[in-house]
């Protein structure tokens, strides 16, 4: 399922199945990563995070979009389910914090995320562009369905480029560190800055940045529309 996610963000892929998105993409190494949209008890045994770190990562997850890498007690311990989003030494998670969008999730399995990008493509930015690259068996919702706005007006005449999400990782004691630019920090010079300004928020001092929304209310339960294909991930 392709989902369009507010500026500056470029598109979603979403699936139940990792050969899915893969083949979906043309991508045999598609980087897939876990969407998780809070800090569970169940994940506690499988992460080498203090209970200071845990409630970052809580914070990242339920409330910002970007992709977090989290530090795994034991490579050999980590379940199945765990492993498509295992790259090098850490486990990629990413937050889904807009309510109209979590409501595509299913309850009970795990869901996986990648940019939505086939291979050798931009990645995508608009329904448009989703319904021209894949092929007919993937789902594509549209913008306006699920956030009420014309996407076309979405960034401003001028405006940057969107981009994938920027990407930090979480140590065991809590501090956080850029591993990749994106999205959430290509405007600022100074990233130590944003880093520091990150964390502030995330244990819950004042400035830092802000909680990420809907950039409208999404459509009545039960009314949110696929542009192309089911309702299916």
């Amino acid at each position: 399922m392709i989902v369009p996610t507010p500026y500056p963000l470029t598109s979603f892929l979403l699936t139940a199945q990792p050969s899915t998105a893969r083949s979906a993409t043309g991508d045999r190494a598609l980087e897939l990563s876990l969407v998780l949209e809070s800090w569970e008890a169940s994940l506690v045994s499988h992460f080498e995070l203090s209970d200071h770190a845990c409630r970052i990562a809580d914070r990242l997850l339920n409330r910002s979009s970007l992709r977090v890498a989290l530090p795994p007690r034991r490579r050999s311990a980590l379940p199945d389910w765990v492993l498509p989003a295992l790259h090098g030494t850490r486990v990629v998670a990413q937050g889904i914090p807009w309510a109209s969008a979590r409501e595509l999730l299913p309850r009970g399995e795990p869901v996986y995320c990648a940019e939505a990008r086939r291979r050798g493509a931009q990645p995508v930015t608009d329904t448009v562009r989703a319904i021209l690259d894949f092929p007919l068996s993937v789902s594509v919702l549209g913008h306006r369905s699920l956030y009420g706005l014309d996407e076309a007006s979405d960034p401003e005449l001028g405006a940057p480029a969107r981009q994938a999400p920027t990407v930090v990782a979480l140590d065991a004691e809590g501090t956080l560190t850029l591993l990749a630019s994106g999205a959430h920090d290509h405007h600022v010079g100074d990233k130590r800055r944003f880093v520091s300004e990150l964390h502030a928020w995330c244990v819950g001092a004042r400035g830092g940045i802000r909680r990420e929304r809907d950039p409208a209310p999404a459509a009545p339960a039960g009314q949110t529309r696929m542009t192309r294909g089911p309702r299916a991930l």
